[in-house]
């Protein structure tokens, strides 16, 4: 369970030197008064746990959906999951491996290893750093451990003769649980959820895969620890939304902004803004979406025109074709991120900057933090390390602004030859 692996190699540079409401006469939308986001512009998040959250999938989905839902936000995430780790190993770490990076929100996974030590160490351990974090003005948000699959047991432990380790997951779960009861912090039970995923999934197709070695999810099952934790922080907005009244000639906007609407009986065009875009996680999680609301609950990018007379009509958003729609399917409202789109390219550009600082923050940590440097060589040693940050930094400005030219031309029109 020491595995380290990133979802792309990527070589450090360093090694190589509404808020308006929907109205009663728009049924389709929900009308939810928003709250505050579960992160705002400043914070840090640490992601803190074992080589699971070392691999680099969950976490970078988290910082997809919070880069692209709240564009412009600038907020840090490092990721300091460390292979074979426990939450008694990490507590005497903590200063040095979390609090030193200035957290605001500090999430924590462990269990996976824990069961080789006593219910007691792993109660004692996870109560001190949950308790740490608190003193130290942090928020705390829980996950439990996930599940593991016997079917697949590369490393030969994960049975036993009385059961498997799902058994000894579950008492650590109830251990998670009761924390966070305690110490009145937000948990989500993902033992639980990633179970009841493999389990009904592998009822429909008796071949199917999640946890390739027993242990270490691949991505649809790291999709399931996103999901896991995006609940447990709290996340619940949808990204931008817009319904128009062609009758009328007139749009109710959900958190995006809409200018030069000119509507006709065979063509609708507008310019449009978005405060809150979709993210792009799902080609990775297929085919998990079929036993969570993953898509339903975090990538809602609705899109609705009532009062349309043609059958059949063409939508084009900064001219890459999104699809052809009848009017009785727009008028019931579609959900469009996963859809082409202007959005999915964004997507792919903030995905492909997420992987690259993370990759760059966690080599950085592992290689230059992790070993103590001889008196002689402190000094060096703190100048790379300030060095690194500052590369670090220049990526993470990148990605605080990947979303900032989303102002695109939207085209609504009878397809040629079906007026």
């Amino acid at each position: 369970m020491n595995r380290l692996p990133h979802p792309r190699k990527i070589r450090p540079w360093w090694s190589r030197s509404f808020r308006v409401l929907w109205t009663a006469a728009l049924p389709f939308w929900c009308a939810i008064s928003w709250a505050q986001p579960p992160l705002k512009d400043g914070d840090r998040v640490v992601f803190l746990g074992d080589s699971i959250t070392g691999e680099l999938h969950y976490t970078r989905q988290v910082v997809d959906y919070f880069t692209l839902r709240q564009p412009g936000t600038k907020i840090h995430f490092y990721n300091v999951g460390y292979g074979g780790d426990t939450a008694t190993r990490r507590l005497p770490r903590l200063q040095s491996d979390v609090l030193n990076l200035k957290p605001t929100v500090v999430t924590i996974c462990y269990g996976m290893n824990d069961g080789k030590d006593t219910m007691d160490k792993f109660k004692t351990a996870m109560e001190g750093i949950v308790r740490e974090l608190k003193r130290a003005g942090v928020r705390v948000v829980l996950l439990t451990p996930g599940c593991v699959d016997p079917d697949h047991d590369k490393y030969q432990w994960l049975k036993t003769p009385t059961g498997t380790y799902n058994d000894t997951l579950a008492q650590l779960t109830k251990e998670v649980l009761d924390l966070a009861a305690r110490e009145n912090v937000p948990v989500h039970n993902l033992h639980a959820l990633m179970l009841d995923v493999l389990t009904r999934a592998k009822k429909d197709d008796p071949q199917f895969v999640m946890i390739p070695d027993g242990i270490h999810p691949d991505p649809p099952g790291h999709a399931v620890m996103t999901y896991a934790l995006l609940k447990a922080l709290g996340c619940k907005e949808e990204a931008s939304g817009l319904s128009i009244d062609a009758a009328n000639g007139k749009a109710v906007t959900d958190r995006c902004r809409v200018d030069g609407l000119k509507v006709g009986d065979e063509e609708i065009t507008f310019t449009r803004t978005d405060e809150a875009l979709p993210t792009g996680f799902y080609p990775d999680c297929t085919p998990v979406p079929r036993y969570i609301p993953l898509i339903e609950d975090f990538n809602q990018y609705r899109f609705r025109v009532t009062g349309l007379k043609a059958a059949a009509w063409k939508l084009v958003v900064a001219g890459m074709e999104v699809g052809t729609f009848s009017n009785q399917e727009l008028a019931a409202g579609i959900n469009l991120a996963t859809r082409p789109g202007p959005w999915q390219a964004m997507a792919k550009k903030a995905d492909d900057l997420v992987v690259k600082e993370q990759a760059e923050f966690f080599q950085r940590w592992l290689y230059l933090s992790q070993y103590p440097a001889p008196e002689h060589l402190k000094a060096d040693l703190d100048g790379f390390i300030a060095t690194a940050d500052a590369h670090v930094h220049r990526l993470q400005e990148k990605r605080f602004h990947v979303a900032d030219a989303r102002t695109w031309k939207w085209t609504l029109a009878v397809p040629k030859g079906k007026n």
